[in-house]
């Protein structure tokens, strides 16, 4: 949204601009006025429908003007800039607190249940809870940064996997109003990527041959297949549900995204591609 005239600087031009017509003083520093308020960086067409004149009126004018007045009975203040880096709104602890609950809950729960899109329920809670905070008016980078999560992922769970939240089933307060004007294309600073420490990768991989790579849900009868492919899936799910990219998790396990998708769908971490 563009910055408007401050109302004590739209109320003296405007009354310079009355006199303006009868005062040869008033006429001239009208010319001053306008090129002061231009150089501290407000536009012909922002002056221009302050005095309800055309933004040609008043480039006329300042092209007029010496620029040697300093006294113009009023103040002239700076333009606000547009900010070209987006300061986030600090996420409520209350908030923060229970998505980092429900985040812990959605990676360590297994039962048998699975909702009508194929997920693990507390998975799916998971997911709703970051659709509640986006409905609240905080955005994915707001929401991710103070969970380490990556924004990337906040808005493609919410897209992909999360079904809205029921009216009155789950919200948080809401976030402010940002303060200052911002230009069409400011941006947050860059994220911190989701990585996969070399240590865990490690991990990752001896447990992927423990768990006989995708045997999935096998029984014990298989030397502790299950246990290992419970721990392995597990873990994998908490770096994939904190955001790390298909890349890093393939470059950690050692297999391919493929093996990597159909296990988590398996277990109820990721939605089963859609058929038909």
């Amino acid at each position: 949204m563009a910055a408007v005239l401050p109302d004590a600087l739209r109320r003296g031009l405007l009354d310079l601009q009355q006199k303006a017509d009868s005062d040869e003083e008033a006429h001239e520093l009208l010319n001053e006025a306008l090129k002061a308020a231009n150089d501290a960086g407000w536009s012909y067409r922002q002056l221009g429908n302050a005095l309800g004149v055309s933004h040609f009126y008043v480039s006329d004018r300042i092209r007029r003007a010496s620029g040697s007045v300093q006294d113009f009975g009023f103040q002239i203040p700076e333009r606000p800039r547009p900010a070209r880096v987006l300061q986030p709104r600090e996420l409520p602890e209350e908030i923060a607190s229970d998505l980092r609950t429900r985040l812990e809950k959605a990676v360590s729960e297994h039962t048998a249940k699975r909702t009508a899109n194929g997920l693990e329920p507390a998975v799916a809670e998971y997911f709703q809870a970051l659709e509640a905070a986006l409905e609240a008016g905080w955005d994915p980078y707001e929401i991710a940064v103070p969970l380490g999560l990556n924004p990337r992922a906040v808005s493609r769970f919410t897209a992909y996997h999360g079904q809205a939240a029921q009216e009155g089933q789950l919200s948080y307060p809401r976030a402010p109003e940002r303060t200052g004007p911002a230009s069409w294309d400011a941006r947050y600073p860059a994220a911190p990527q989701v990585k996969i420490p070399a240590s865990e990768a490690g991990a990752l991989r001896e447990l992927a041959a423990q768990a006989h790579m995708n045997r999935g849900v096998a029984g014990d009868e298989d030397g502790g297949a299950l246990e290992s492919a419970r721990n392995y899936t597990t873990r994998i799910a908490g770096w994939y549900l904190r955001g790390a990219s298909r890349q890093a998790l393939e470059e950690a396990t050692g297999q391919g995204w493929e093996a990597l998708r159909k296990r988590l769908s398996r277990w109820g971490y990721m939605s089963p591609p859609r058929t038909g």
